[in-house]
């Protein structure tokens, strides 16, 4: 394989790698132009996450607030001391959040989608920050198509998409 091919394959594998770990968390919840039109928020009760108690949910702050970094660090805090992973948590928060954007009526669907892109992006670096991961974290976004293709094949693998990706690029890169 010819240098400049490899390097392209690699930077699209980390293109994989880092929309899933990215604010937009592939696990969850993403937002494509397509979507854009009819800004749809994700549900707590729909997240594929181990359930937070009811009590545990009534102590975390919603909204806008979570915007504020003491609070968003409080938040990460005790979700992270009830068991959740970093992209549970992630995913937590981002459903937490975004209602509250949509219900701004002055904003377009992709002020919304960037608004909340934004706060999943910071919401992403605070979590993964108090984490032990002492690796570099790529964010850049994928398609719908592709991240979809990515799940599947991971899916078929029968792991994580971060473990299948991780596992793509440490082979490209050899």
């Amino acid at each position: 394989m010819a240098r400049s091919d490899q390097f392209k394959r690699i930077r699209t594998v980390f293109a994989i790698h880092l929309a899933s770990l990215a604010g937009a968390v592939v696990s969850c919840c993403f937002w494509t132009t397509a979507l854009a039109a009819d800004f749809e928020c994700p549900q707590v009760d729909d997240l594929k996450t181990p359930p937070l108690s009811s009590q545990i949910i009534g102590l975390l702050p919603k909204g806008t607030v979570l915007a504020q970094p003491d609070r968003l660090a409080n938040a990460i805090t005790l979700m992270r001391e009830h068991g959740l992973s970093s992209d549970n948590t992630i995913n937590h928060l981002i459903a937490m959040y975004c209602p509250a954007i949509a219900a701004e009526t002055d904003l377009s669907a992709q002020d919304k989608t960037d608004r909340v892109r934004e706060f999943a992006a910071e919401a992403s670096r605070m979590v993964l920050a108090n984490s032990a991961i002492r690796d570099v974290i790529f964010n850049v976004p994928l398609n719908s198509i592709l991240a979809e293709n990515v799940r599947e094949l991971a899916g078929h693998a029968g792991v994580p998409v971060e473990n299948w990706i991780a596992r793509v690029v440490a082979a490209a890169v050899q």
